[in-house]
Order: structure tokens, then sequence, then C-alpha cells
């Protein structure tokens, strides 16, 4: 995937708004259904891979995507993402299955630097960690998945920034966040540095 949005540098004043904007940075809107795909050619690791992106939005009404992974949901299996809860956790899941969950929730409306990094390799509670603002955080739900390729990096797999597709093409779980500085690492599992 690589970086999906140039370097994010300086901030200015939106004068229509009021709003602070980053240079650099995508402005994710839920009521225009916005989101970027991506289908990789060949297949690069599927267990050990980090995502790291700097994300300002409100407290969503409903789970938003910011990065899934799969083939078209049916029955809610083979897939993965990461996404921002209604309650203000940041989450990853495969299939119906919780993978991580962070303890702390993530209400303030200002920039946050999120990285999710997972590791199938590694032994059990220590496979995934997500760090907010540099700080690895606790986690409500730590899934053992041992070894497991995910639909990360799949060849020929559909992959979403800002959104997940479902069956007969629908799509829901849009982003309404601003993102700046996405990075996709394949596979290594880094932390904020």
């Amino acid at each position: 995937m690589g970086v999906v949005v140039p370097n994010f540098a300086s901030s200015t004043e939106d004068r229509a708004s009021g709003a602070q904007v980053i240079d650099g940075s995508l402005r994710f809107d839920k009521g225009s259904t916005q989101y970027l795909t991506r289908t990789p050619s060949s297949s690069g690791n599927r267990k050990t891979f980090t995502i790291s992106i700097w994300r300002k939005g409100k407290l969503p009404s409903a789970d938003e995507i910011i990065l899934h992974a799969g083939p078209t949901l049916s029955g809610n299996s083979g897939y993965w993402d990461a996404r921002i809860t209604t309650g203000g956790e940041f989450k990853t899941t495969t299939g119906s299955t919780a993978l991580s969950q962070t303890n702390a929730v993530h209400r303030d409306t200002g920039w946050y630097h999120i990285v999710f990094a997972t590791d199938t390799t590694q032994a059990s509670g220590s496979q995934h960690k997500i760090y907010v603002n540099g700080v690895l955080q606790s986690l409500s739900v730590d899934a053992n998945i041992s070894n497991t390729d995910t639909a990360i990096n799949q060849s020929g797999v559909l992959h979403h920034i800002g959104s997940r597709l479902y069956t007969g093409g629908s799509q829901d779980s849009y982003l309404d966040s601003y993102i700046s500085q996405y990075y996709f690492i394949d596979g290594q599992a880094l932390g904020p540095e």
C-alpha cells in the first residue's frame, strides 16, 4: 500500500469553517461515501505487518473502518480490519472475532497517532499491539491466532481505506475523519517510532 497521503508538515486555518486543516491530509466524509481501494497483485507477508496513521475526527455514531482487507463480506468471515468503535476504542477484527481492543477510550477530536502492529508468529498475548500517541495501550481483548495468515496482503483481495464491502456491492462503516501519513509496513511489527 505504501504511502497513501503526502507529507503532513504544517497546519493552516480553514477560513470557511474555522477548523484546523493539515496540509497533505485527506478528508473522508461519511455522507459522501468516500474511500480508497487497492488490490495487491502478489501476496506479501500475511502474518506480520504494521499500519500507522494520524487521525482527527469526532467520536463515531457507528464503527468506522480505518483499513479493511478481505473478500466480499458474506457471513462476516475471511476478512481483517482496523477500526474505531462508537465507544472510542481502537480495535482489530477478523471474521466475527475481535482480535484486539484498547481498554482506553479516545473521545478527543484532536489528532491521534495510531499504530496497529500484528505478528501472529509471536506467543499468545504479544501478537497484537496498538499504540496511541506513542503509548502502548493495554488491551481488553487480545485474541490468540497463532501463526495465522490474515487477509492483509493477500493477492487479489480488495483492501479498503475508509469503508468495507459487503456481498452485492453495498458498503458500510465509512470513515468520517481526516487521515494523514498513512503507512502500511509489510513484514514488520513496529512501534510508533
